[in-house]
């Protein structure tokens, strides 16, 4: 492939997801690392890109540190897909813990649609909202403080709160999944309940709409590991599946 094919390549995946890492480059074109390092530079002297530790990130930067519109209907039929899978997963009777985010709500619905008897621990107050009047369900809301953007609770009360509860599957839904960097988020508040989430539960789903894999964010929630479930939508490129299936990284879509 000729540099040129690599850049447009590279310009596109920049496009859809804000950011690359330079390890899925590598792996994806098959080629080194100085190879990928020249055409990053060669991209951002065109003023493309901008090279950061580990890969590049869109020159339009709040694509990299704030949210996806949320007036995207492509995304919100992204979210009730990968929800819907997700769902699969969860039995009535359960006892589940769900994070905080606009897939989390899309999530909700689902639930509250599906199952008669569930119990809900959760920090956000859109997913509290969507189950707190469905009969059969038990819904517990964390306690802490208020974060507007995300209309959830966080905190360290938030955290002692979550210390009590022990629960079979957490269901996180993460800014950014990237082999090279990890999953991460945009808050580390909201972070550290994720990590919390992770910590009292047997089994956990990550769910993330297909733009959010192999892109990253500026708080570390943890590396991807392979004994949690990865959930997405259909619209996931090939090419990725490939590269996490040969690290052992298991996909739901």
């Amino acid at each position: 492939m000729l540099a040129t094919e690599r850049e447009t390549a590279i310009l596109k995946l920049i496009s859809e997801n804000g950011s690359v890492t330079t390890a899925y480059l590598m792996e994806l074109f098959d080629v080194s690392v100085e190879t990928i390092r020249r055409d990053l530079i060669s991209m951002e002297q065109k003023g493309v890109l901008s090279r950061v530790h580990g890969g590049a990130v869109s020159t339009d930067m709040h694509k990299y540190s704030s949210f996806p519109d949320k007036t995207d209907e492509h995304q919100r039929l992204r979210e009730a897909e990968l929800s819907r899978s997700a769902a699969t997963f969860v039995k009535n009777g359960d006892i589940i813990a769900v994070d905080a985010g606009s897939c989390a709500k899309a999530f909700a619905d689902v639930l509250r649609t599906t199952f008669s008897r569930l119990t809900v621990i959760t920090h956000s107050l859109d997913v509290f909202e969507a189950l707190r009047e469905k009969d059969g369900f038990n819904v517990i809301l964390c306690g802490g403080q208020y974060f507007k953007r995300r209309n959830a609770l966080f905190g360290s009360a938030s955290i002692d709160f979550l210390d009590g509860f022990h629960v079979s599957k957490s269901f996180i839904f993460p800014y950014a999944v990237s082999l090279d960097y990890g999953i991460s988020d945009t808050d580390d508040e909201l972070c550290m309940i994720q990590k919390k989430l992770t910590e009292i539960s047997d089994k956990v789903f990550i769910l993330a709409d297909s733009p959010r894999f192999e892109t990253k964010s500026f708080v570390k929630l943890c590396s991807v590991r392979p004994d949690f479930i990865y959930i997405t939508d259909s619209d996931i490129p090939e090419s990725v599946l490939k590269l996490y299936a040969k690290r052992g990284i298991p996909f739901v879509k």
